[in-house]
């Protein structure tokens, strides 16, 4: 028993140096030798493709005016950009908050449920409005972002320049985190976060096969997305594999900046991580194959 004891504890030992410091550094070194950058070039401004924003909303009063117009607000020509937001029978005024600003908007189309039904249905809804507008092509960017998110003003056209290479569908953007306090949690996350960040980046560059967008910000082409199951927890993972699944490359642009909140207290990032575990099971039941045939 002491024996097999043993055996456990080195094993696990040995998995969690793998994820936090054996991949990584490999990781590091393959790319070092392999030395092939996605090129980013800036793309001309007639040559701009369509990009639909999608963001579903529930009870973000405090933050989405300022979330919105930072959308709407971005160097990207307005008659190119359409924002889709869908509020998930809000109780807050957020409502109230979006409306006055479809007023100043024109490209702004709100759609206010009158029932709670989660995330993933919302952003379904949405998606269909923006394909309605305009029909899935290589050229239609759909535009994922949550609604506490707040984007620079070249957030999105650094995103658009990846979409020059053919072969890239989904380009995931750099989550920067803001209300770094030096009790609590705040800045342990901070470090997971640029870490886990690296990596994805890293597998882009290498691969063109980064595991899982973070759902705060990341663009896809319209013809390589897919609605989510609505019990599904993790939107951003679903749609991310679901891309990979269809022969797309996906990448990690560290230029493409956002901002978000980021949790200062454990019991706040547990629930939190709790539910990003049940949904990578879920995603497991559906993308299994990946772990025998990649």
């Amino acid at each position: 028993m002491v024996a097999l004891l043993k055996i456990t504890f080195i094993l696990s030992l040995i998995l969690f140096l793998h994820s936090y410091l054996f991949y990584p550094i490999t990781l590091e070194i393959i790319n070092f030798f392999k030395r092939k950058k996605n090129p980013k070039h800036e793309t001309d401004e007639h040559g701009l493709p369509i990009i639909s924003c999608i963001t579903s909303v529930y009870n973000e009063s405090s933050i989405i005016e300022s979330k919105l117009i930072s959308l709407l607000e971005s160097d990207y020509p307005k008659d190119k950009l359409n924002v889709f937001v869908g509020s998930d029978c809000s109780a807050d005024g957020s409502d109230e908050i979006i409306r006055k600003l479809t007023h100043i908007y024109s490209n702004l189309n709100f759609f206010p449920f009158k029932q709670r039904r989660g995330k993933a249905s919302v952003i379904n809804d949405l998606l269909d409005e923006a394909l309605k507008k305009n029909p899935k092509s290589p050229d239609h960017i759909i535009l994922y972002n949550d609604a506490n998110v707040i984007l620079c003003r070249d957030t999105i056209k650094k995103l658009i320049r990846n979409f020059q290479d053919k072969d890239i569908v989904l380009v995931d953007s750099r989550i920067i985190p803001e209300n770094l306090r030096k009790d609590g949690i705040s800045k342990s996350e901070d470090k997971y976060m640029n870490l886990e960040i690296r990596i994805k980046n890293l597998e882009g560059e290498i691969w063109g096969a980064m595991m899982g967008a973070f759902g705060g910000c990341f663009s896809i082409r319209s013809n390589f997305t897919t609605k989510v199951p609505v019990n599904f927890l993790m939107d951003d993972f679903y749609i991310s594999m679901s891309a990979m699944q269809m022969g797309g490359k996906c990448i990690n642009d560290l230029d493409a900046v956002c901002y978000e909140g980021i949790p200062n207290q454990i019991q706040e990032e547990f629930r939190r991580k709790t539910r990003i575990s049940a949904g990578n099971f879920q995603n497991l039941t559906v993308y299994y194959n990946f772990l025998i045939s990649r």
